[in-house]
């Protein structure tokens, strides 16, 4: 998947939070596994990921030059990755699975 961002501090933010997933980091994930929301940026990639709107819903050009609006897209595009792989191989079932399957994220 391609970053969408053109902005070195935007694709460096969705980059980081793609590796992050793939990784089971703990910026996005507690140590039993589940979902962490400790932050605004996980929350907002949360939201991405669960297909729900944002705050703010990043309509204009100025919201979407935030760094939650990046936050919301890694979330959105990693959802799509597990959906993707979740139909093309059933053995990769765990979060960030699908990042690693593709070869999206280097391991």
């Amino acid at each position: 998947m391609a970053n969408p961002f053109r902005k070195p501090l935007m694709r460096a933010q969705y980059a980081a939070l793609l590796t992050a997933f793939a990784a089971r980091h703990r910026d996005l994930f507690v140590s039993d596994g589940s979902r962490r929301y400790g932050s605004s940026l996980a929350g907002t990639f949360w939201r991405g990921y669960d297909g729900l709107k944002a705050k703010g819903h990043y309509v204009t050009r100025v919201d979407k030059d935030t760094l939650g609006y990046a936050c919301w897209c890694a979330g959105r595009d990693c959802a799509a990755a597990d959906k993707k792989v979740s139909s093309t191989a059933p053995h990769v079932s765990d979060p960030g699975g699908a990042m690693r399957y593709h070869g999206l994220v280097r391991k």
